[in-house]
């Protein structure tokens, strides 16, 4: 069967897009708690719409999460309703009103180009009319999946619209900033109340009684005749309540930032932490939905997940794989679980099902942490940040973070360890090392690149450590300080232009730079190194906006870029941006971390996202050698091609291919011999997670003669037990001009 590897390798380098090398992926996503999330009753089941649409069962206390794989068009939903055939209507954030029956999500085309995109007020009428707005905008919008009309000044709803519910009247009922409407048949008549502020949520409970809420006041009561105000016994009117809902038996619920309240036809009773809830709870718990079920049980949205009250019992039901807060900015795996740190909410861990967010042992926790490593030597996890200090919890972490050692760093924006268990830490414009014993400190008197602040460390497999941060004034120059042998020099590479960011190591020698061009705003580069100067080199051409990080996995072929505006992974030599549609969160993505079995967790300001890559062969090339260090030859220069091989799974048999293609020719030429005929460049068996690289493959030194234009260099592993190919072929592109 081997005849069919030549064909299979023309017909995917002819067809085939190139893609990420050797690894079928899947997405997680742990997004927010629903805590901000809209909840509604239907039948048996809760739904809840927040960061993704959960349906939880009554009955048997199941959870079922719907995402992209399900169809849903995005991690971020602001409101969900019902209507009479089943349906469920939900509001995103940017992509329109959506219906989904349980099956398939399906976008409501609207004739109306004005109306909005972000949908964050929904009802549904009693002739399933659905009505939506945008909180906090002008106008009011009705569809009956046909025909949609806009409500606004010029039928008599003047202010920017607040909440929305189906009233006394048979008719709809509005809030808007600063007043409160009923629409009388097509034109919306201004009700007079008792009110002084803003207006904010309203309400019609079944015997047709309107409740308002307001943002700094009482809450309001209109029987049909006149206003009446009401205060709830221990809340907090500055605190302005939302999250009406009603049970079979007439009870009203509603909530607000510290407590829930219950209106039994006669008299308001409110529920607290430590009043009422249950004492361990946080003091605040932010309800900011509510929903009753046929059982008169209350469930509420909040930043503990969902709750639920059955008249005597509090309890937290779910979803328990919601991470709790927003913002993680750094993370490390260990001991089967992940650790994390956040923006203003302290350390936290996960391990899979639950979350703990009680990990925050000394740092201050209302500043953002920059680093969280595992340190296996010593079984403590190291956490640090510019404004949270630097520390460490696990067993004995008082042994390393204890005492009034001087040398000790004040703070943590970026550590590594080396080989020899060392711990380094960028502090300010410092490096720290802890050496198991003592902690050693050094400044730009010890030979350190004067700096503002160090901003990334890295430990190379050759025993070098490399730091780099910003420079005031800014350099124009690839320039890193290098500890080797122990001295500390400054190591400028005058062909490399910008400021480093941040810099990381790989497996197999190489450190990795992420620079951003101080002259050229959204411009960036990315460089591999070693101490013996440029081993590759990419130009980001204006795609480089908001990127900070640079990550490298130890296991799989994966080399990230992340910062403000998402992540960018290496395809094929180059850069792409991995978008929301593949399952990553959207917005800022602040860190990366490595977990055994191929797994990879980011850290973003919305969600926390887990991508399982299913492990299999891959060799990676690189070319040097070029003008400038570029990829672009001339008469003289000698081409030198290298590659890295990693089998990340247990031992397998496989046949290597490399081969070369010359410009206008669709000829390949197969390494070593360069041959037409199809040639492998290694056949054999592979060990269990095994490294090899970077090795020199061939050299050839342009004379001039050759034909110019794009060299292509292709590699591709087989298997030798299904003569089937296995991940995609990796492709590199060199230039060559003739002349000087």
């Amino acid at each position: 069967m081997k005849n069919r590897l030549l064909p299979i390798f023309m017909v995917v380098l002819i067809f085939v897009a190139f893609s990420q090398v050797g690894n079928a992926q899947t997405w997680h996503s742990y997004p927010k708690a629903n805590g901000q999330g809209q909840l509604v009753i239907e039948g048996n089941y809760l739904w809840s719409a927040g960061e993704l649409l959960y349906r939880y069962d009554i009955s048997s206390g199941a959870w079922r999460m719907f995402g992209r794989d399900d169809g849903l068009p995005e991690n971020a939903l602001n409101c969900i309703a019902l209507d009479s055939g089943g349906a469920k209507w939900i509001g995103t954030q940017d992509r329109g009103l959506w219906s989904f029956d349980g099956n398939e999500f399906h976008r409501l085309d609207l004739d109306m180009p004005s109306a909005p995109e972000s949908v964050s007020i929904l009802m549904t009428d009693p002739t399933d009319r659905i009505w939506f707005a945008k909180k906090w905008s002008e106008g009011l919008w009705v569809s009956d999946g046909l025909i949609t009309l806009c409500h606004g000044e010029s039928s008599g709803l003047i202010g920017r619209v607040k909440s929305i519910t189906w009233g006394p009247g048979d008719t709809a009922w509005c809030t808007t900033n600063n007043s409160v409407y009923r629409l009388d048949g097509d034109t919306w008549t201004e009700l007079k109340t008792a009110g002084d502020y803003y207006f904010d949520t309203i309400f019609a409970d079944r015997s047709g009684t309107v409740w308002v809420t307001q943002s700094m006041g009482p809450i309001l009561r209109y029987n049909g005749d006149t206003w009446t105000s009401c205060s709830i016994p221990g809340a907090d009117s500055f605190n302005p309540f939302s999250g009406f809902s009603e049970g079979p038996d007439g009870t009203i619920w509603l909530a607000n930032y510290r407590c829930l309240a219950r209106f039994d036809g006669a008299e308001w009773t409110s529920f607290k932490v430590g009043d009422g809830m249950p004492s361990e709870w946080p003091d605040i718990i932010d309800v900011s939905s509510t929903a009753v079920d046929d059982n008169n049980v209350l469930y509420a949205s909040c930043n503990l997940g969902i709750i639920s009250y059955d008249g005597q019992q509090w309890s937290i039901i779910g979803p328990l794989s919601n991470v709790p807060v927003n913002n993680l900015t750094a993370a490390s795996w260990a001991n089967d679980r992940l650790f994390f740190g956040t923006w203003d909410n302290g350390l936290g861990e996960f391990d899979g099902l639950q979350w703990r967010m009680d990990r925050d042992d000394s740092a201050g926790s209302n500043a953002p942490f920059d680093v969280v490593q595992y340190d296996p030597e010593r079984d403590v996890t190291w956490y640090g940040g510019e404004r949270s200090g630097f520390g460490c919890f696990g067993p004995g972490a008082g042994e390393y973070t204890g005492g009034s050692d001087a040398n000790r760093p004040k703070s943590g924006k970026c550590m590594t360890l080396d080989q020899d268990g060392n711990v380094w830490v960028g502090s300010g414009s410092n490096i720290h090392k802890w050496d198991g014993y003592t902690w050693t400190k050094y400044t730009d008197e010890d030979g350190l690149l004067p700096v503002e602040s160090f901003t990334g460390i890295a430990a190379s497999h050759d025993g070098s450590i490399w730091a780099v941060g910003r420079c005031v004034p800014a350099s124009m120059i690839m320039t890193a300080s290098v500890f080797d042998n122990g001295t500390w020099t400054v190591k400028t590479f005058d062909d490399i232009s910008g400021q480093a960011a941040d810099i990381t190591s790989d497996a197999l020698g190489g450190v990795w730079g992420l620079l951003q061009m101080v002259d050229i705003e959204g411009n960036c580069k990315v460089v591999r190194l070693s101490l013996d100067g440029v081993l590759a080199e990419w130009d980001m051409a204006g795609g480089g906006w908001g990127l900070q990080k640079i990550f490298v996995s130890p296991q799989v072929n994966g080399i990230w870029l992340v910062g403000e505006y998402g992540a960018l992974r290496l395809f094929d030599d180059e850069w792409r941006l991995v978008t929301p549609a593949e399952g990553l969160a959207s917005g800022s993505v602040y860190s990366v971390a490595f977990a055994p079995n191929n797994v990879t967790w980011f850290c973003t300001g919305t969600s926390l996202c887990r991508l399982d890559e299913s492990p299999i062969p891959w060799v990676r090339l690189y070319a040097a050698g070029g003008t400038g260090g570029t990829l672009d030859f001339k008469s003289g220069d000698t081409l030198d091609v290298q590659a890295e091989l990693h089998n990340p799974m247990t031992e397998c048999s496989v046949s290597i291919y490399v081969a070369v293609r010359l410009p206008n020719d669709p000829t390949l030429f197969f390494w070593p011999s360069f041959s037409t005929q199809q040639e492998a460049a290694f056949t054999g068996t592979l060990s269990d997670k095994m490294f090899l690289g970077p090795l020199s493959l061939f050299t050839h030194t342009f004379s001039g003669q050759e034909p110019p234009g794009t060299y292509s260099i292709f590699s591709a592993v087989f298997s030798n037990e299904t003569s089937e190919m296995i991940g995609d072929i990796q492709q590199v592109d060199i230039d060559f001009t003739a002349g000087q």
